[in-house]
């Protein structure tokens, strides 16, 4: 499992328009991806925080970090 912060915004991943064409934070990561998969582990959902430093929300990212580890590990 990943856990990564980005000040680029969600929009910056997810439209087919903007810098990661569309491709989302694990098309970013493919590489890493992949080379784990050769390994033999098992790709767990990527956690991202975006927008870290021009509009921070250190509650609310810690709160969906509980979340989602209870959701992958429960």
């Amino acid at each position: 499992m990943l856990s990564v912060d980005w000040n680029a915004p969600i929009d910056a991943f997810d439209e087919f328009d903007n810098f990661f064409d569309g491709r989302g934070v694990d098309g970013v990561y493919f590489a890493f991806h992949k080379s784990q998969q050769f390994l033999g582990l098992k790709k767990f959902p990527t956690f991202m925080v975006n927008d870290v430093i021009k509009e921070p929300n250190i509650e609310k990212y810690i709160n969906d970090y509980k979340i989602h580890l209870t959701e992958i590990f429960n």
